[in-house]
């Protein structure tokens, strides 16, 4: 049974977004938006995905390159949704890099999930390839969720189109080198536009609905929010700050949490908590396990993700993910008959 009007004490989107909310000072994100509008994107997203039911394309990977490797934060919240989507009966496939598609796909074979994993094409089909992602679906609609995925910055012609007060541009022009327009971008500035696909080549003329959770400022969906708000508020805004919008954007304090609780209010609409439960039970040993197979770096320290016996992601210890999780799970329990 699904339902998008659950009958329980309390408010189920409210709830996770502050779970969402709780440090994002560190990046300096705390205050870019309200609240209340936090909560209504978050809803208005997961009642989309249950009333419309699309088939939902799933891409992440952040490539840092002085670590040689992919960043933890992004891929598990990947596969987390991705087989939370698939066991509620979703037609779901995630989309990455060649090295990272076999990651994901090392993941889901571990814990025996049937989620398709495709690989980007050579860059030079980038402009066609969502139209043809989506006729290879048939009447089905396809709809994007980007989980910590670098986004191109802005161009005087993008900020024009978003902003029209002339201070704005003026201040642009003043404080972002042409070296940094239309460039992907680490939080401290690198420009790491080379190891990535142009996944936003044909989304900002594409219809194709984009759900995008991120945490930095840096990620495709945050053209959602003011690029003045982000200059002021973050580290390298103004450089960094990336320029394709979403229809729905959820910030997270770690963008893996982001995928947790929009994976966690599926469940919930769906009134299937024990699902959710199952799945964040073994998700730090299904990634330690990939790791010792596979790559992947904690983007904050650049260490190695799994490094003191342990599965870090964003400086933190799997503990504090952990909490997360657990508390998630809390909500889904009290939330439901």
């Amino acid at each position: 049974m699904v339902s998008t009007e659950l009958n329980h004490a309390g408010d189920w989107a409210e709830q996770l977004v502050t779970i969402l909310e709780r440090n994002l000072s560190r990046r300096g994100l705390a205050g870019v938006r309200e609240h209340s509008q936090a909560v209504r994107e978050f809803r208005s997203a997961c009642e989309y995905i249950v009333r419309c039911r699309p088939v939902l394309g799933i891409v992440t990977g952040f490539f840092i390159p002085q670590a040689g490797a992919w960043e933890s934060d992004g891929p598990p919240g990947a596969v987390f949704l991705g087989r939370c989507l698939a066991q509620l009966g979703y037609t779901v496939c995630l989309y990455a890099e060649a090295d990272l598609a076999e990651i994901l796909r090392w993941a889901l074979q571990e814990c025996s999930a049937s989620v398709a994993v495709v690989a980007f094409p050579d860059p030079q089909w980038a402009a066609s390839w969502w139209p043809a992602e989506a006729a290879r679906f048939g009447e089905r609609t396809l709809s994007l969720v980007c989980i910590e995925r670098p986004g191109p910055a802005h161009t005087p012609n993008s900020l024009a189109q978003a902003c029209r007060e002339p201070h704005v541009m003026e201040e642009f022009l003043a404080c972002v080198p042409e070296t940094d327009w239309d460039r992907l971008h680490t939080m401290s500035g690198q420009d790491v536009t080379a190891y990535h696909w142009p996944v936003h080549a044909g989304l900002e003329s594409s219809p194709l609905r984009l759900l995008a959770i991120g945490d930095g400022g840096n990620e495709i969906g945050m053209g959602k929010l003011p690029w003045p708000r982000l200059a002021q508020a973050i580290p390298q805004g103004a450089r960094i700050a990336c320029r394709i919008p979403a229809d729905w954007l959820i910030l997270a304090t770690v963008s893996n949490w982001g995928a947790y609780a929009l994976a966690a209010a599926l469940c919930l609409l769906h009134r299937d908590w024990v699902l959710f439960s199952r799945l964040a039970h073994a998700e730090r040993d299904l990634w330690l396990e990939v790791c010792r197979a596979h790559l992947l770096c904690d983007g904050v320290t650049g260490q190695l993700a799994n490094h003191d016996d342990d599965f870090w992601v964003d400086g933190f210890p799997w503990r504090v993910h952990a909490a997360i999780l657990d508390e998630i799970t809390g909500i889904l329990r009290t939330s439901l008959p």
